[in-house]
């Protein structure tokens, strides 16, 4: 018997042996990839930059300018709970293939309302379910990348770092889009160009995803044989130990549960169950945490989609918002990598670190409300700079943080439906931010008389700035609720 014990436990080494070294050689590859699927993901970021030639060759208002924006961050934020779900129960490979064809359809409805028609009820309507259906999908994809690295590095003290890796591809997203923005001389070819690029990146991710997932199915089917093998050999010690054997085997051996497991699986269709075990949503501090997720990410979100139009509005031309937008890009990774990095740390508390994000973010925005300098005035494009810069950084860093809190806290079993539901935040507070600013902008054209919609002057967006900015410092107040994470 004890050879039989000693022939399956050699054979057992040897693979799990031959297991690690392929894994090990396979976890670069499998970040890679989610770094990629981040950077066609995080699309919604460079919409201020094409947002002014989008008003234009549509002949519309800011105001519907500002729900092409809404309709994409709802659709990305609102749509992370099913997001989450689909690949929570169904794995990294349905979500990657759903956001490729998803997104694909979207990119391409906007390109073709571009192609025939200029501001119509139906080019506005395809316009409208394109970029709900972009943030949807683009939503799909980043979840799929994010969740698949936070399992492969949870309870290493790498996570954080792998985490904004993944992020940093997500905010460099932006840059993507200014730099394709003008290389493609046509907007519906802008658009089109997005619709491939994404869906074959998320195709790769299907795969390179599925393979991770399948080797550790292929894991726990050799934990439950290896179970089953053991008891085997146990049981034919039975008739010598028979009392001793059933009594350790009733009150201390968990290898039953794992047989039981093996006999009756768990069914990915049985919804109601699945929602029943997932509780996270009934705890109060999980509510702390949205509302103040929402109050600083919104922020973020106000001045990413009116990039474009604050440059205009302070009297500098619209090339210059490719640049801001660049800034934009480089300063939400440099927030995600160093916020990722601090995250690592021990002993820091990941809390603290978020409540100083949100002070950051606060003294951005201040700086532009409080602003005394008057249009074409250079000095406030510096202050415009500052804010951007600052906002920015601050944005990155609370979307890696947020990953690791919710790590800490509530655990990865239901990290899909605790992420997705968290993310629903910043679509509640960027539809409020967007609408009420771009209210306030139209109210200040009409009354400079501008007939084309445009608005010049601090006046466009200082109240929305002062908005953004009581915002973030409301949050940062709410944070000290939350129990202290390391």
């Amino acid at each position: 018997m004890q050879q039989d014990a000693g022939q399956t436990n050699d054979a057992t080494t040897a693979l799990l042996s031959s297991r690690s070294i392929r894994h090990r050689h396979f976890v670069p590859i499998l970040v890679g990839v989610a770094v990629m699927v981040g950077l066609v993901s995080g699309s919604l970021y460079g919409f201020g930059r094409y947002s002014l030639a989008l008003k234009e060759q549509l002949e519309i208002g800011q105001l519907q300018v500002q729900r092409f924006g809404i309709l994409l961050d709802s659709g990305n934020y609102i749509g992370h709970p099913l997001a989450g779900y689909v690949y929570d129960h169904y794995g990294p490979r349905v979500s990657c293939v759903g956001a490729a064809m998803v997104v694909f359809c979207g990119y391409g409805a906007i390109a073709l309302a571009l192609f025939h028609g200029n501001g119509n009820m139906i080019s506005l309507a395809l316009c409208n379910v394109g970029f709900f259906s972009v943030g949807f999908g683009s939503g799909l994809g980043y979840i799929a990348g994010l969740g698949s690295v936070t399992k492969e590095f949870l309870g290493r003290p790498t996570l954080g770092r792998a985490v904004a890796s993944v992020a940093a591809g997500y905010g460099l997203s932006s840059t993507l889009v200014g730099i394709t923005f003008h290389r493609i001389p046509s907007l519906h070819g802008f658009f089109l160009f997005w619709a491939v690029l994404v869906a074959m990146v998320n195709l790769i991710g299907a795969i390179i995803f599925a393979r991770e997932e399948e080797e550790e199915e292929e894991q726990e089917i050799h934990d439950i044989t290896d179970t089953n093998a053991m008891s085997n050999i146990e049981n034919n010690n039975e008739d010598e130990n028979r009392s001793t054997l059933s009594t350790s085997m009733d009150d201390e051996n968990p290898r039953e549960h794992l047989i039981q497991q093996q006999q009756f699986p768990y069914r990915p269709w049985a919804f109601s169950t699945r929602l029943q075990a997932w509780t996270t949503w009934q705890r109060l501090d999980f509510w702390i945490l949205f509302g103040a997720f929402a109050c600083v990410t919104g922020c973020g979100l106000f001045i990413i989609n009116n990039i474009s139009t604050m440059v205009q509005s302070i009297g500098q031309a619209d090339s210059l918002a490719g640049n801001l937008l660049f800034l934009l890009s480089i300063c939400n990774v440099a927030g995600r990598i160093i916020m990722g990095s601090l995250a690592d740390v021990p002993g820091v508390n990941k809390i603290g670190l978020f409540q100083g994000v949100a002070i950051i973010m606060f003294f951005g925005l201040l700086v532009s409300a409080v602003s005394p300098f008057q249009e074409g005035d250079h000095r406030q494009l510096i202050c415009l700079t500052i804010t951007i810069a600052s906002v920015a950084t601050a944005y990155g860093g609370s979307w890696v943080l947020i990953v690791g809190i919710l790590a800490d806290l509530y655990g990865r079993e239901d990290f899909g439906k605790d992420y997705g539901l968290i993310a629903m935040g910043p679509a509640v507070s960027g539809l409020l931010f967007n609408s009420v600013s771009a209210l306030i902008y139209e109210n200040h054209a009409e009354d400079h008389g501008n007939e084309d919609g445009a608005c010049f002057g601090n006046d466009c967006y200082r109240s929305s700035y002062w908005m953004t900015a009581a915002a973030a410092f409301v949050g940062s107040l709410i944070l000290c609720q939350m129990p202290r994470t390391t």
